[in-house]
């Protein structure tokens, strides 16, 4: 039984018996002892003939035969639609929309009985769902045509198929009644319309949209925050003195979370500071951090206020009386209305695919940066951490996001603009509410798999900004090592009092050092070491005078001091990453779960490749995975999952 509550019961019998009343009084009320829409010129006094005409009628969209759990043998036809996707809605789509229709039918302004309610709920109870088709409704009058398949398995009819979920099987609605053990129902005046004539599945569909996008909304906050730590962006960047003064509610929230999210970061730092951390003194870097970080309070604010308004409309939808026309009992009146018209969800639903395009968009340019090693802040090009003339780490997800951007930039079109004159003219506007749930949720999609793409490049550009700081700590020591003994060799009267100079000498020459390595980031490791060092001499020339032996011994033993210790730091950071000891708490929360939980590693480059030679390497065949499978199978149904 749906509920005990006497109020609620009592309200839905007083609908039925306000309706009766009324017909006794021969009374025209739509729908009940007349035609349908632009036939509503049309009167009977055979009310039950009349429902089941309004579902032959309305049950009249396309599933494919494997939707109906038919064979092809079994349809009559030689045609193969193997390849073709289903027709038929999600499952979770019809469950959202047979309690929704519950939940308004209980409200007690539709005239129907609580036995259909009954129904609805034990079929649920059990699993056993509708098979709905997809498409159909223009959603106006309300979602009829899906609803009337729902009105189709509670009247027991066997062509009407109805999915048992915990089995797979798909069998006849009559046949799934008599498993329940309960009667196929006759529909009395009016409860054909009124299970039919509603928002249901715009709403239920609607409903889940907006949550997803909800999750993936917060998920922008956290990727953010890890791109700020990446790229090594300053805090400031969302300190709250800008958005108090430009006080929109939106940009103010998201900019109170990053800028206490970062709270506890050894990466994100004061623009005076990042130079030294990652680039050297130069001056020639970018002052301020760029837009697509900077700005990021600005351009995700707007999206959290669109969304706020999204969800404030699709909740009141979901507790709405949807359908027409509506009985006041308390009053004895019959109103003709147009509760129907799913313009809330419509409007929710553009609200919710211009927030994905422009979250995407931000994914999209975000990520490009920490790719590009142009515009990553000395990060490795494509986030490759053996020589970039062999691996090319992430340049194939570059290429995927901007695929993916392009996709949902497209999906981003307001279906609206598509309205179309239908039945008869009667229904001149029509919401296509439901259509606009299906391309939303097409959307979700494109965004969650950019979040996930995203969310594997920032992974592996935070183990690679961790990874530069312990090699900046191994080598800095023995560069300066080296350093002393060519300048002041042991025995040499000069070291005298000269700790200061050799110090200063040191930090140059360091700075210097970092400087090239960082503008020879292109080059394969052992170039690297030579460029970068041949590039310093200069500044070493400057502070003291050295011979020509000096001088190459100089050269020699920084380079190949650089690569062993690049090397040594390389095989000891893999072995054990030093990456969460630098983030953020919030960053480092959902860098664990990608790296501890869903067991993705740092991607090692060329020899992380499935078909490489294994000989020569610790972690088997069997283990190693594209990236792609990475990606898609672990940090995307991480992020599908609700994170």
């Amino acid at each position: 039984m749906t509920t005990s509550n006497k109020y609620v019961r009592s309200r839905v019998e007083a609908s039925v018996e306000t309706l009766s009343e009324k017909l006794d009084r021969n009374e025209i009320i739509y729908g009940v002892n007349t035609g349908f829409g632009g036939s509503a010129d049309t009167h009977t006094n055979n009310h039950v003939s009349l429902q089941k005409a309004l579902l032959q009628t309305l049950n009249s969209a396309i599933l494919l035969p494997q939707d109906r759990g038919m064979m092809r043998s079994d349809s009559g036809t030689q045609m193969d639609f193997s390849e073709i996707r289903s027709h038929s809605m999600p499952t979770s789509w019809v469950r959202a929309a047979m309690i929704i229709r519950c939940n308004s039918l209980l409200r007690g302004h539709s005239g129907v009985r609580f036995v259909l309610i009954d129904h609805i709920i034990e079929l649920l109870k059990n699993g056993m769902i509708p098979v709905i088709p997809l498409r159909g409704s223009i959603s106006a009058s309300g979602d009829l045509t899906p609803l009337s398949y729902i009105a189709g398995a509670l009247e027991g009819n066997p062509d009407i198929s109805v999915m048992n979920e915990k089995t797979g099987e798909v069998i006849a609605a009559d046949k799934a009644l008599d498993k329940l053990g309960l009667l196929p129902i006759q529909l009395g005046p009016k409860e054909g319309l009124g299970l039919l004539n509603g928002t249901a599945f715009s709403a239920g569909a609607g409903a889940l949209v907006v949550f997803d996008v909800s999750q993936l909304l917060l998920l922008s906050h956290i990727l953010t925050t890890m791109g700020s730590e990446a790229l090594g962006a300053g805090r400031e960047n969302y300190h709250p003195f800008i958005s108090n003064v430009r006080p929109h509610d939106g940009q103010r929230e998201t900019a109170h979370c990053l800028f206490n999210f970062l709270g506890d970061s050894k990466l994100s730092t004061a623009i005076s500071e990042q130079n030294d951390q990652f680039q050297g003194t130069h001056t020639h870097k970018l002052a301020q951090t760029r837009y697509a970080l900077r700005t990021s309070p600005q351009w995700i604010g707007p999206q959290v206020e669109n969304l706020t308004l999204a969800l404030q409309q699709v909740q009141c939808e979901l507790n709405s009386t949807t359908d027409n026309p509506l009985i006041d009992s308390n009053n004895s009146k019959v109103y003709h209305g147009g509760n129907f018209q799913a313009v809330s969800i419509t409007t929710a639903m553009e609200k919710a695919q211009n927030a994905m395009q422009m979250l995407g968009k931000m994914i999209f340019a975000q990520c490009s940066e920490i790719i590009n090693p142009d515009t990553s802040n000395g990060l490795p090009p494509n986030l490759s951490i053996d020589d970039p003339s062999l691996s090319f780490t992430c340049k194939g997800l570059d290429i995927n996001m901007a695929a993916y951007m392009s996709e949902l930039a497209y999906l981003n079109h307001p279906v609206s603009n598509h309205i179309q004159s239908a039945e008869m003219h009667n229904q001149s506007l029509n919401s296509l509410a439901f259509i606009s749930c299906r391309y939303a949720n097409d959307a979700v999609e494109i965004l969650s798999m950019m979040a996930a793409t995203y969310l594997y490049v920032l992974c592996q550009a935070l183990d690679l900004r961790a990874f530069h700081l312990e090699f900046v700590r191994n080598a800095r020591g023995s560069i300066g090592s080296i350093t002393r003994e060519v300048v002041f060799p042991t025995g040499n009267s000069s070291l005298k009092n000269s700790d200061q100079r050799i110090l200063k000498i040191q930090e140059t020459l360091w700075n210097e050092l970092m400087h090239h390595w960082g503008s020879h980031r292109m080059c394969d490791l052992r170039q690297r070491c030579h460029l970068s060092v041949k590039y310093s001499v200069g500044a070493l020339l400057e502070h003291c005078s050295l011979g020509e032996n000096a001088i190459g011994e100089w050269k020699k033993a920084v380079s190949n001091a650089l690569e062993k210790s690049y090397q040594n730091t390389r095989v000891l950071f893999i072995r054990e990453p030093s990456t969460k000891k630098y983030l953020c708490h919030a960053s480092r929360t959902f860098y664990t779960h990608v790296r501890e939980h869903l067991c993705v590693p740092l991607n090692e480059g060329i020899i992380d490749h499935p078909t490489y030679d294994t000989d020569i390497r610790e972690r088997s065949s069997q283990s190693k995975r594209t990236i792609g499978s990475q990606a898609s199978d672990e940090v995307k149904e991480y992020v599908l999952s609700g994170l």
